[in-house]
């Protein structure tokens, strides 16, 4: 039992097991159940020391041997929740999920004008140490007092700065943006994506009470996008709206909210998260490249 409360479980099972055991606590219990009614069906018996016909040992050593003995192709981690990837991993139509490698730049982030912690210059300089070709600024509008949001001459002043960082940069451009809010009468026709949608924080905060579909459907008919934000307390959008959005035709924006260069290694968990979502590189937005990014945003 960890300090935090988290209890936590050690299995040593011999090598010959080693992948039988690693897939029958991996994933949810639905699809460890699913895979052992498919080894039923063949007269087969898998358990977390292997797969046997009778007391022969057919498979056991690696995750795939397991699955091949159902005819499936091994199934990643991300997707064992019994949502449908025995069914697409039968005709041979998994995804090919999103990886970090895929990522072009984060569109969410903030400096020390508002809340950050970090100069601009500092910012662009970490985004192109981790390969990015673009980086947006994203700092708070003035309706968000405690966070030092910007007013109109600020926001002007800022800009200009961007404008003068992008003359003298080499390799990175850093894109005009701002956070702003929803008003309580709803009236904010101009942003492009829509950040953290439920408002999740977790343990600390349920997310909003909202029919995601039909906000997604809005989205998709206005030309606009949801942001999966990859703060570890937020992972917002959830794997399963992250589905949705990808059936209904939306593209996610997987970007961090980074306060300083450190929260930048944040987008790891966005990508867990999309990747449980079935989130694939055509699905989200910043897997562009900046000429691609801004067709997607007409009104830059």
């Amino acid at each position: 039992m960890l300090r935090s409360g988290l209890q936590v479980d050690l299995r040593v099972l011999a090598q010959v097991s080693f992948g039988a055991a690693l897939h029958y606590f991996t994933g949810s219990k639905s699809h460890n159940i699913a895979v052992r009614k498919l080894g039923v069906h063949r007269g087969l018996k898998i358990n977390e020391y292997g797969v046997f016909q009778v007391e022969k040992r057919l498979a056991g050593q690696t995750e795939a041997d397991v699955y091949a003995q159902v005819d499936l192709p091994y199934i990643v981690p991300e997707l064992r929740e019994n949502r449908g990837e025995i069914e697409a991993a039968q005709k041979g139509k998994l995804p090919q999920l999103i990886t970090l490698d895929d990522i072009r730049g984060d569109l969410h982030t903030h400096t020390k004008v508002t809340d950050g912690r970090n100069t601009l210059a500092e910012m662009a300089e970490a985004a192109q140490e981790r390969g990015y070709d673009y980086l947006a600024i994203t700092n708070h509008s003035q309706r968000v007092t405690m966070t030092h949001g910007l007013d109109a001459q600020t926001l002007r002043q800022e800009m200009e700065k961007i404008v003068k960082f992008n003359d003298n940069s080499k390799g990175i451009r850093v894109l005009k943006a701002i956070e702003v809010d929803i008003l309580e009468d709803g009236n904010n026709p101009y942003f492009h994506i829509l950040g953290h949608p439920t408002g999740r924080l977790i343990g600390k905060r349920e997310p909003y009470d909202v029919d995601m579909e039909k906000i997604l459907e809005a989205a998709r008919e206005r030309g606009c996008f949801l942001e999966l934000d990859s703060q570890p307390d937020r992972l917002d959008l959830s794997d399963v709206h992250c589905k949705l959005a990808k059936d209904l035709g939306v593209k996610i924006a997987i970007s961090t909210d980074a306060h300083s260069v450190a929260d930048l290694d944040f987008l790891r968990f966005g990508i867990g998260q999309a990747r449980r979502g079935w989130l694939e590189p055509e699905d989200v937005l910043n897997t562009r490249t900046w000429r691609q990014l801004k067709r997607l945003l007409p009104r830059t």
